[in-house]
């Protein structure tokens, strides 16, 4: 993580405060049950039928320098990830990383927007768990993650500080998701949201639409 800092790719707190902030996705409610390859879904309440003869897939959209997705890859070895990001910086810190890791066999990197690799036959609905640190503003996150979940998926958000609704029902329910758990650490704030139904063809829409007019 030191070059990501040093490149611009993750921000100036200590690296210590970013990898606590990084785990802190896998301590709500049945995510660590989830990433160790456990049948308990992301819910205090689901349970997610999962083919246990395959690992976990788990996708981080926008994974800049590699948070969360490369600690959590690092940190839960039953899993496998997909780290998504459409920045030729993002691309070379993250390649490097994966190899001086020994993470080639569970971690790759994607490069592209998620509008249309959302829509790629091997992406689209395939992955148990996504995680979004910082990518985009509410409807956009959830219209993109929409895209990549399995139906029983689950999908991690960090959340600011203030309590404010800024994920609503009614619009959520449009790409087939519903609001899971929250929860907070001593570094960060998270919700969770599952996928309950299928997405609808129309989503996610082309590239741009999301951001010039988010469903919320």
């Amino acid at each position: 993580m030191i070059h990501a800092q040093d490149v611009g790719l993750i921000g100036p707190a200590s690296l210590r405060f970013h990898h606590e902030h990084a785990l802190g996705f896998a301590a709500g409610p049945g995510i660590t049950t989830l990433l160790t390859g456990g049948r308990e879904g992301g819910s205090d309440e689901k349970t997610v039928a999962r083919d246990d003869s395959r690992e976990t897939r788990a996708i981080d959209l926008g994974s800049g320098g590699g948070l969360p997705g490369l600690v959590l890859a690092q940190s839960y070895p039953s899993s496998t990830w997909t780290l998504l990001d459409a920045r030729k910086r993002s691309q070379e810190h993250l390649e490097a990383a994966i190899v001086q890791e020994g993470l080639e066999k569970r971690v790759a990197m994607v490069v592209g927007r998620a509008e249309t690799l959302g829509r790629e036959a091997d992406l689209r609905e395939q992955f148990d768990l996504a995680t979004a640190r910082g990518f985009a503003k509410p409807g956009i996150t959830a219209e993109l993650a929409a895209g990549f979940l399995t139906v029983g998926g689950t999908l991690v958000v960090s959340e600011p500080p203030e309590e404010v609704e800024r994920w609503p029902a009614e619009s959520l329910g449009k790409l087939g998701l519903e609001a899971g758990a929250t929860w907070s650490t001593d570094v960060g704030h998270y919700r969770s949201f599952h996928k309950i139904e299928a997405v609808s063809d129309r989503y996610p829409r082309r590239v741009g639409i999301p951001e010039k007019r988010p469903l919320f």
